[in-house]
């Protein structure tokens, strides 16, 4: 994936509704896992953000509990 496209409401524009775009660059493996390493958000055709991660840890394990289902209340 290269870029993701949602409408949202922009609180610096009185929560006017408007395009956020998200590209994802710079693409690495990372133990078998694919992952980007840059982001930049263009908002209402705005540059509004733009990050490049310098470091990016993933546990061994996941916890197993993690995806069991909630106990009924």
């Amino acid at each position: 994936m290269a870029k993701s496209e949602t409408r949202v409401k922009d609180e610096f524009q009185n929560w006017k509704e408007v395009t956020d775009e998200a590209f994802f660059s710079n693409w690495k493996d990372d133990g078998g896992i694919k992952g980007f390493n840059k982001l930049k958000i263009v908002r209402d055709g705005k540059p509004l953000i733009e990050s490049e991660f310098s470091d990016r840890k993933r546990p061994q394990t996941i916890d197993p509990k993690l995806f069991e289902k909630p106990a009924a209340k």
